[in-house]
């Protein structure tokens, strides 16, 4: 087991439950410590974000265009994907409306989700200068070049203000289970 896996092991304890014995969550619960009416604004805003996201992606990775050809403007799009799969993954922990969550899904939640919204921006970043300066290396700016530019631009765009919004208004508050 990797060291990762094995900080999660503290949390939980082996408990006879109706006689069969069940791994039971012991650790710290983590609460969205923000209003009803603004947790559910923040959960739409986040379901928008990422919603536009994964549609800037998808319509960057379907134009057909020298830049789209070029390894160096390609490649950091391409790596991207994990990050979105990483976001994704978390914002939809979030919008599932639980009102508790473990240390793990907090985790899940904050650092790592922070961490693959800021790889999103600077992979996007990257990939758009790289499209932008083939374009103007090569002279003429042909329409799927410029539409990829333009798509990767904006996904780095909002991929900054998804980070923005993520540590300006997203607060847990912790409280320890009883161990009873």
């Amino acid at each position: 087991m990797n060291k990762k896996k094995k900080s999660y092991l503290s949390d939980y304890e082996i408990r006879d439950v109706n006689g069969k014995e069940k791994a039971v969550y012991c650790g710290d619960v983590y609460k969205l410590d923000v209003d009803g009416s603004v947790a559910k604004k923040l959960k739409v805003c986040f379901a928008a974000l990422a919603l536009i996201e994964t549609g800037l992606f998808i319509g960057a990775g379907l134009n057909n265009g020298s830049a789209t050809r070029n390894l160096l403007a390609i490649l950091p799009f391409i790596v991207s994907f994990l990050p979105l799969m990483f976001t994704l993954s978390g914002t939809k922990l979030l919008i599932d409306g639980k009102a508790e969550y473990t240390r793990k899904e907090h985790d899940r939640l904050t650092s790592r989700m922070l961490f693959s919204l800021g790889a999103m921006v600077l992979l996007g970043l990257i990939s758009a200068i790289s499209a932008i300066t083939i374009v103007i290396k090569e002279g003429r700016a042909d329409s799927g070049s410029a539409l990829f530019a333009a798509c990767v631009a904006l996904y780095a765009a909002v991929a900054g203000a998804f980070f923005y919004s993520h540590k300006r208004f997203l607060r847990f508050s912790k409280t320890q289970l009883s161990k009873n």
